[in-house]
């Protein structure tokens, strides 16, 4: 986790037999059981509070891996785990679904606002 306050964890589940390297800068967390449900919970607010509590640097702020492994992670059983995270990935599907739709609408709104209101400049061109 290099920049807890913008989550912008990786999330990363090769499904090969290739080897990876990762960088030095962030800390890797393995699941026992759901990498989706790790991957969820890494994207709370409370968790994410807690790392930045712990972070040290103002301008950058960072946590080392010591640091990290002294936050507690809530796991619970394993199906309770799936259905959390089967629950919050469809959210998140839907959420996709919805922003594309609403990026193709808004690149729609702005071609027929071109239509309707062309640049008189460019008509006489």
């Amino acid at each position: 986790m290099v920049r807890p306050y913008q989550k912008n964890n990786y999330f990363f589940m090769p499904d090969d037999d290739l080897d990876y390297v990762a960088s030095t800068g962030y800390a890797q967390l393995r699941a026992n059981e759901s990498n989706r449900y790790l991957f969820q919970y890494l994207h709370h607010d409370r968790f994410v509070n807690r790392v930045l509590e712990k972070c040290t640097g103002s301008n950058y702020p960072a946590i080392n891996s010591s640091a990290l492994s002294t936050i507690l992670v809530e796991v619970p059983d394993p199906k309770e785990q799936q259905k959390i995270a089967d629950c919050l990935s469809s959210l998140d599907t839907l959420i996709t679904a919805y922003t594309k739709k609403l990026d193709a609408l808004k690149t729609h709104k702005k071609g027929l606002m071109q239509q309707l209101f062309p640049n008189p400049e460019a008509v006489g061109a």
